[in-house]
């Protein structure tokens, strides 16, 4: 699973050797040659391990590399961070997760400068969603028969990692034709502000702390969006010894799918 590490730690791994420092930030503006996606993908799929090699190995990364993801942004950009993380778990790879991201490097960032490095050789050969990934069709499975997980989340801890006033009031949700309320019936609001600041998460007794009153015993889901804030509540979990699964479409596929089961306040 990843692990996370600090600063210190990082520049202890670096002058071993062998360590790729993955930079997870990315922010969403339009593009204006941009094509239109194909229309049979699907905005919540995976690449095959073939694809996702070819990724890795463009980007230089050989086998037996430490692989570090880090970000920038909002709360150390620990949601792009752990969101990077969880991809590279699914395919069989062990990243681990720089802590406080760019703002708690200490390394000389204002003059460093990306150049493609030379191709790389790792392999990737697997692809693991099994304990980590949550689906729709999982999730939804025998809602025609009202016993799906969807119909009966009270059961289990579905964390709603959305911020407070969009989980309560709306404010900004993503709603579809067929939705009478911002969040889905059961779920619990699992705000991340409580478990990760500024300066990257807090410490493994804050969190625990956070989480103790999760039900012991049942299936963890974390959910939001479009998948970044349950990452981050997926890795502080997973920190903290707590299985859980993240649910990658979460509300944006609810909305599109389903968006009757959105309907409480």
């Amino acid at each position: 699973m990843p692990r996370i590490i600090s600063a210190d730690e990082l520049t202890g791994l670096i002058a071993k050797g062998g360590v790729v420092l993955l930079d997870a930030s990315w922010v969403m503006c339009p593009k204006g040659d941009a094509a239109e996606w194909h229309k049979n993908q699907t905005r919540f799929d995976f690449y095959t391990p073939e694809q996702f090699q070819a990724l890795l190995r463009y980007l230089g990364v050989n086998q037996g590399d430490t692989l570090v993801t880090y970000a920038r942004g909002p709360m150390a950009g620990m949601s792009f961070a752990a969101r990077a993380a969880f991809v590279l778990e699914l395919y069989g790879l062990a990243p681990l997760v720089l802590n406080g991201g760019l703002t708690a490097w200490k390394g000389d960032v204002e003059s460093a400068k990306w150049t493609a490095p030379p191709p790389g050789n790792i392999t990737i050969n697997t692809f693991q969603p099994e304990g980590r990934l949550a689906t729709f069709d999982e999730l939804y499975k025998g809602h025609d028969q009202g016993n799906s997980t969807f119909d009966n989340l009270d059961k289990i801890n579905y964390l709603d990692c959305r911020p407070k006033e969009m989980f309560d009031e709306g404010k900004g949700a993503i709603l579809g034709p067929k939705s009478t309320g911002y969040h889905l019936k059961g779920a619990s609001h699992f705000g991340n502000g409580r478990i990760c600041g500024d300066q990257g998460l807090v410490d493994d007794q804050q969190i625990k702390q956070v989480t103790s009153g999760l039900k012991p015993g049942v299936e963890t889901v974390t959910a939001c969006n479009t998948g970044l804030g349950a990452s981050l509540a997926w890795l502080a979990l997973r920190h903290v010894g707590i299985p859980a699964k993240m649910f990658n479409g979460s509300m944006t596929e609810i909305a599109a799918r389903d968006s009757s089961l959105i309907n409480e306040k």
